[in-house]
């Protein structure tokens, strides 16, 4: 097994949500994040250069028990370590879960998410449309914009979802009855 291998995983912006996607392909190490994808130097054991940035990943030293860190170096970058996290698989009968509209009065803006072939797929004005990816339980992200999708729950059911983006964060969403067709038969 190449050594690389062990840093391979996602993580987790304890602070922002925001997701960071570590792989390994041909036994080099890519960072997917924000719709971007970084190939990683090594520059020592547990440090990696990004390519054509002047950003550092650095693993950070596990304790017993404590998921993997990693902190992110350069100017400008002032976030807590992120902390790698077990992905959430949601079947694709839960997936229905979180299908339907939702509205923000912040925004004056409602959102569709369709299930679309076995995929959540966020429709909105201005956005392509995308699907979206699990992060952890109950949290997607939007990766091509960085935006990330908190689903909240009332008695057990799915009733909103807040929106994150950054330093932007609590942009609240309702869920509401639907108001639109349903997406195209081609389409899921």
């Amino acid at each position: 097994m190449n050594s690389s291998a062990r840093f391979v995983g996602t993580y987790r912006n304890p602070k922002t949500g925001g997701i960071a996607r570590i792989v390994s392909t041909d036994g080099k190490l890519t960072l997917k994040s924000i719709g971007g994808s970084f190939v990683m130097h090594p520059v020592s054991a547990t440090e990696f250069k990004l390519a054509d940035f002047d950003v550092r990943i650095r693993f950070l030293p596990t304790d017993s028990g404590k998921p993997r860190r990693i902190e992110m170096l350069g100017a400008g970058l002032n976030e807590p370590p992120l902390e790698q996290v077990t992905p959430f698989t949601p079947s694709p009968t839960a997936l229905r879960d979180f299908a339907g509209e939702y509205a923000s009065d912040e925004l004056n803006s409602t959102y569709r998410i369709g299930l679309e072939k076995g995929n959540l797929v966020l429709h909105a004005r201005n956005l392509p449309a995308t699907p979206l990816e699990p992060t952890i339980r109950d949290e997607f992200e939007y990766p091509s914009y960085g935006l990330t999708l908190h689903f909240t729950r009332r008695s057990g059911r799915i009733n909103g979802f807040t929106l994150a983006s950054g330093r932007t964060q609590g942009i609240r969403f309702e869920r509401r009855p639907a108001t639109s067709s349903p997406a195209p038969p081609h389409a899921r």
